[in-house]
């Protein structure tokens, strides 16, 4: 948390350096300062070993070979097993009492190192001249050039984005690309005749909801601990108030990631990167679209925007042929790169393989069932219900205990979901679609 204090005076005095300074002391300056807090203030040098190992050999494998098809593979395959190995020392934590780690760090370097890798095969792929070759998306991303060694270091400050992302904001591009709304708050014009808006205002309202979910954590997390959910005393509990003791603590165990998310992006806006039009292309989290959701797909677009950025445009799309539809198999494929990119406690499979068939599940419920019947809180509700029952096993981490809080709800997501699927594999779709045809003809009149 101090870090993340800390990033917004850091941030201001990036701001100060000379508009007309040149990029490598930018870059310099953001290597600096990661450089400071893993040393000085988190006092991690072991942490720091490890960033720059998975580092320098991505980049010496994207140097050396950036227009093979093989390199990002071989990168990707390198900083997974490189995590993974970080992530097996985690598991003789004490989860109740973890010494300071560099996990998290190491975490989004996969995401950044990955996107790295992938931009710049695609900017010197040898069939890049084919329209059908790329998409419009990857066309944009693509790095069509090698980078410096001191330039692909200083990307690596700042939570999860692509390499283009940190470019456009050394060069001004970004706002050369997007200028700054009418109406917007005044700009700071360089002397390269760009207008940067002014970031303050956004970078300070992001502190003040972080700082306003510090105290929701303290409030909350003391009064609905996780580990209750495995005393006797919880079980003796009514069904309906278990169910909300579960609705509550998944709650509680969210607010650091928001705290931690918005706070994150409100430092590096002060800095001055996340301008596309307006300062919202670093945005990792959307609160209160993810607390009121109405669907499971609403839920996850709104969550942790970074990472399902990557698991959709670098794992899900990666995997699937171009002109094919993803498959089921596809969708346990990048479920499972995300449970093994947050690490190997037995919980967070349990979980995520159980969100993805409820993800598959609830497609379908939206195209058959949402049509027919427009309940916003009886949708909302089931949808929280479905998603803290499923991240139950995250929190809990361990096999024993996560089957054991599952058991003392009667697995109550499980059989719903089991009574669905053999609903529709029963013909179920059918006989909803006289249904169907009422409705449209209403709505037709």
């Amino acid at each position: 948390m101090s870090c993340l204090l800390l990033a917004y005076p850091l941030a201001s005095l990036f701001r100060r350096l000379p508009s007309d300074s040149p990029p490598t002391q930018k870059h310099l300056f953001s290597l600096l300062a990661t450089g400071f807090m893993f040393l000085v203030v988190q006092g991690q040098w072991v942490g720091l070993g490890h960033i720059l190992l998975s580092s320098l050999v991505s980049y010496a494998l994207m140097a050396y070979a950036g227009d093979r098809a093989w390199a990002p593979r071989a990168v990707f395959l390198f900083v997974m097993a490189h995590l993974s190995l970080t992530h097996i020392r985690r598991l003789n934590y004490d989860i109740n009492n973890p010494p300071l780690d560099y996990s998290g760090a190491q975490m989004v370097l996969v995401i950044k190192l990955t996107t790295y890798a992938y931009n710049v095969f695609d900017g010197h792929r040898p069939d890049r001249a084919d329209p059908q070759a790329l998409s419009a998306r990857q066309r944009l991303k693509a790095v069509a050039y090698k980078p410096t060694l001191l330039e692909f270091l200083g990307f690596f400050a700042g939570p999860a984005f692509e390499f283009r992302d940190y470019t456009d904001f050394i060069s001004l591009e970004a706002f050369r690309r997007t200028p700054p709304p009418s109406g917007s708050s005044a700009g700071v014009n360089t002397d390269r005749g760009v207008v940067v808006p002014d970031s303050r205002p956004a970078a300070y309202r992001k502190l003040a909801a972080g700082l306003l979910g510090m105290v929701g954590v303290v409030l909350i997390t003391t009064r609905f601990p996780v580990p209750f959910m495995l005393e006797p005393a919880y079980a003796r509990l009514a069904f309906p108030v278990r169910l909300v003791y579960i609705l509550l603590t998944c709650f509680g165990t969210r607010l650091p990631y928001y705290v931690a998310w918005l706070l994150a992006e409100g430092a590096c806006v002060r800095a001055g990167l996340g301008f596309g039009g307006y300062w919202d292309q670093l945005t990792n989290v959307y609160p209160w679209r993810f607390e009121t959701g109405q669907n499971l797909k609403e839920l996850l677009d709104a969550w942790n925007v970074a990472t399902n950025h990557w698991l959709k445009h670098y794992i899900y799309l990666r995997l699937t042929p171009v002109g094919a539809k993803p498959t089921l198999t596809t969708t346990l494929s990048t479920f499972f790169v995300s449970a093994l990119w947050h690490g190997f406690f037995p919980g967070y499979y349990l979980a995520f393989m159980t969100i993805s068939v409820m993800s598959n599940v609830a497609r379908t419920l939206r195209r058959t069932i949402r049509p027919l019947a427009m309940y916003d809180v009886a949708c909302w509700l089931l949808t929280q219900l479905a998603l803290n029952y499923s991240i139950t096993p995250f929190m809990l981490l361990y096999w024993h205990d996560s089957i054991r809080a599952w058991q003392v709800n009667y697995f109550f997501g499980h059989v719903v979901l089991i009574l669905i699927i053999a609903f529709y594999k029963l013909g179920g779709a059918g006989l909803l679609r006289p249904y169907h045809l009422v409705v449209s003809a209403r709505k037709a009149d």
